[in-house]
């Protein structure tokens, strides 16, 4: 699918995160920097290192690997590190692509734990994951790829955006078709949602060979 078809239409989203102000996230199109988020979104400069490689062996196979080192510094927050590595392996059989290992994120922090993987037997652009913390009071965020995309019915090749839940309940959303990513959150202040801001983040900057 071409860029301009899928800037035409729009990331479908729950009905809850519709009318949920949207904040553009700056994120600069280099291997690292440093920008500032939003003031609504907690606000603050985020550092960032990424990379990303793709090998190939003789037209037939291809090993994906991504990295990702991202801080986050806000006034009254507590700092949030975030390690993250992405594995694909592929193959080409017939002019058809096989993975014989699903792309994987994995991300590392002090108090948290973020992973997405693509869903066996559902295609490279499906994805789900969750992020998971020891801090007792923050429950476990689930994370789950969008590919639906309002005025094409054309199905993407790579996700589109990510909705984030919190028990069951959209409380996120991260839109990825436009020049750059745009975050819509319920609410910026709870730590859940601190939380959800770190994924979006993490999803945002994560680069991959594919795109």
């Amino acid at each position: 699918m071409t860029s301009a078809a899928l800037t035409a239409g729009q990331v479908e989203l729950p009905h809850e995160l519709a009318r949920v102000q949207a904040h553009t996230l700056p994120v600069p199109g280099t291997r690292g920097g440093q920008f500032d988020l939003p003031a609504a979104l907690g606000g603050g400069s985020v550092r960032f290192e990424r990379s990303a490689d793709r090998w190939s062996f003789f037209s037939t196979a291809d090993i994906d690997r991504a990295t990702l080192k991202l801080r986050w510094d806000a006034a009254g927050l507590p700092v949030r590190e975030q390690q993250c590595r992405l594995r694909r392996t592929g193959l080409q059989m017939a002019g058809v692509g096989v993975d014989l290992q699903p792309a994987r994120l994995l991300c590392e922090g002090a108090c948290a734990r973020l992973e997405l993987q693509a869903r066996p037997g559902a295609g490279r652009a499906s994805r789900t994951g969750s992020l998971t913390s020891g801090n007792s009071e923050l429950h476990a965020l689930e994370i789950r790829s969008v590919l639906s995309i309002q005025g094409t019915p054309l199905a993407p090749d790579e996700p589109v955006g990510y909705v984030l839940l919190a028990e069951g309940r959209p409380m996120a959303a991260l839109d990825l078709l436009g020049v750059r990513p745009v975050l819509r959150e319920a609410d910026g202040t709870c730590a859940q949602c601190q939380a959800a801001v770190v994924v979006g983040l993490v999803l945002a900057l994560s680069w991959e060979p594919s795109r």
